[in-house]
């Protein structure tokens, strides 16, 4: 499997989602429209739609920064599996914290069976980044670190999605 053209792809991907997610949200919101109007919910669906795409291009493109550096291949994907470590760990804790928040507030999740499955699966990435991170596999690989932004980009995708059927308030 080619790394650079993979993550290449996904970066593309990643990119083209952000631009999708700024069209829908010209055509949902209206010209009048901003942020400060949008229900909790929607904001939040909306900052985990950004971020997930753009941290799944920032990760995708992280290795290949790397490796002008002329890294041997071992410490290109040990480096990023520990760059993806605290971020995957401390962006699925504070998308917990607001989404239980907002689900107290009034403002329940339009796609409760992401959180179950997401959270859980977030923080099993994260681990798995994590020991790819140390060391503890036999040898650190592409398709270990792969995992990470291929989440971050299907957390998107997700977002996307439940954005697109959030109910509007017109």
């Amino acid at each position: 499997m080619d790394a650079t053209g993979t993550l290449e792809t996904v970066a593309q991907v990643s990119v083209t989602l952000s631009g999708f997610s700024g069209l829908v949200v010209a055509f949902r919101s209206g010209v009048a429209s901003s942020l400060d109007s949008w229900l909790p919910r929607e904001r939040l669906i909306f900052w985990l739609l950004l971020v997930s795409s753009f941290s799944a291009l920032f990760f995708s493109l992280l290795p290949l920064a790397l490796g002008a550096f002329a890294l041997s291949d071992e410490a290109i994907w040990r480096s990023s599996s520990l760059a993806l470590f605290p971020f995957l760990a401390s962006a699925v804790g504070a998308a917990w914290r607001v989404n239980r928040r907002l689900a107290r507030a009034g403002h329940p999740s339009v796609i409760p069976h992401v959180w179950a499955i997401g959270g859980p699966l977030t923080v099993l990435v994260a681990g798995v980044q994590l020991a790819n991170g140390l060391g503890l596999f036999v040898a650190q690989s592409f398709g270990v670190y792969l995992l990470g932004p291929l989440l971050l980009l299907g957390m998107a995708c997700l977002m996307f999605v439940a954005f697109l059927i959030y109910p509007s308030r017109r």
